[in-house]
């Protein structure tokens, strides 16, 4: 089994129907000088002016998240701007927080039946937790190496409770695991209605 904590946020990797991921994605702004960093694999969320932004502002390891609050926009893959200091269009991995530019693009997954691959933490998992729902836990900072989110499913909140942001489909060996136990690879989806489906505007 895995005994490194590897996290790297949502990783969209097929539709919940068993249909092929596309890869499509959609275009959104960030506020410039946004003073939060965005790293793949992040979930985002829509502000008031058209923008989005992180769904959880808050960086620092251990941090629990057991709602999504908002709806989610989808998954920031990406983003492209005009570098402040050398003027040059940049396409980065994640936004490093609080750059000044104009033209901040981010790339997004926001279909609404997407499934994500993400790491779980150093709490064990076993087939039973199988259709379980459980909490996001951010187990380290972003990587401005990598440009991955630290994002990873929290397995001790694994439960019933229908108020927590991911459904767990399955339980795989993929990066960094070998069996169903401590850091293992899990397919979920997110228990929310997608931004684009509400009937509520922001």
């Amino acid at each position: 089994m895995a005994t490194v904590s590897k996290p790297y946020g949502f990783r969209p990797v097929k539709l919940h129907g068993g249909g092929p991921m596309s890869h499509s994605m959609r275009t959104f702004k960030i506020a410039s000088a946004y003073g939060y960093g965005i790293f793949n694999g992040d979930p985002v969320l829509a502000v008031n002016d058209g923008t989005i932004k992180r769904f959880n502002e808050t960086v620092s390891a251990t941090t629990v998240t057991s709602s999504w609050g908002d709806e989610p926009v989808g998954v920031f893959v990406g983003c492209e701007y005009t570098d402040p200091n050398t003027s040059q269009k940049v396409w980065k991995n994640y936004f490093p927080a609080s750059t000044v530019a104009s033209d901040i693009l981010a790339y997004v997954v926001d279909a609404e039946d997407m499934l994500f691959m993400v790491k779980a933490d150093e709490d064990t998992l076993a087939q039973t937790n199988i259709f379980n729902n459980a909490s996001i836990i951010q187990t380290a900072v972003g990587n401005t190496t990598t440009g991955l989110s630290g994002l990873s499913l929290d397995a001790s909140s694994a439960a019933t409770t229908n108020t927590l942001p991911l459904r767990i489909i399955e339980i795989i060996s993929g990066i960094d695991a070998d069996s169903p136990n401590k850091y293992v690879d899990v397919i979920v989806k997110f228990n929310s209605e997608y931004l684009h489906n509400s009937t509520t505007g922001v």
